[in-house]
């Protein structure tokens, strides 16, 4: 699973003309550069056994649609990793293995309860999930035995939600199942 990101305290609304080209150069480093490097040293192991699977977490007002609500360099980079994925699903699926991207939306981590106390983030409580939520996501995508099926794709969290009939997790249900069988 590849999930990281730079994230830069400049607001999106500053314009990226006004921002440091460092922003754009972390991105890159950390978000895209990364995804690729740890995904081509997993795909070593993956095609030897002749199976695995290769999750990018992207975002889903990226560049893809057309829709840039976030930093222009974050966005692009969420473009790339979707790219990436599918780029990494025509090579790797003679294989056995799987790449696809996951847009989980707003994840409610440390940065992002931050940046909503400091009044940077204006989103209705409605399009956060947690953590927890994405590994539910996570676990039930792995124990899919149709994941080939999904190779190459990009999928919302809401809608593996509903075909995979998973839930939200409170803290307490921690032991409950990550996902009925289809």
């Amino acid at each position: 699973v590849n999930n990281a990101a730079q994230l830069t305290e400049q607001p999106a609304a500053a314009g990226f003309w006004k921002q440091p080209f460092s922003v754009w150069d972390d991105q890159y480093a950390v978000g895209l550069r990364g995804a690729y490097v740890a995904s081509a040293l997993a795909a070593r192991l993956m095609v030897e056994q002749g199976s695995g699977l290769i999750i990018n977490l992207s975002d889903d007002t990226d560049a893809v649609d057309g829709v840039f609500q976030a930093n222009i360099a974050y966005s692009v980079c969420s473009a790339g990793l979707d790219q990436m994925a599918a780029g990494m699903a025509r090579e790797l699926a003679p294989h056995g293995v799987t790449a696809l991207s996951l847009l989980p939306g707003l994840v409610r981590t440390e940065w992002v309860e931050a940046a909503r106390s400091r009044g940077q983030l204006e989103i209705s409580e409605q399009r956060f999930c947690s953590p927890r939520f994405v590994g539910r996501a996570l676990a039930a995508l792995a124990m899919d035995p149709d994941i080939q099926e999904k190779n190459g794709g990009r999928f919302e969290i809401e809608m593996l939600r509903k075909e995979y009939r998973f839930s939200e997790l409170s803290a307490d249900a921690a032991t409950t199942p990550a996902a009925q069988p289809r």
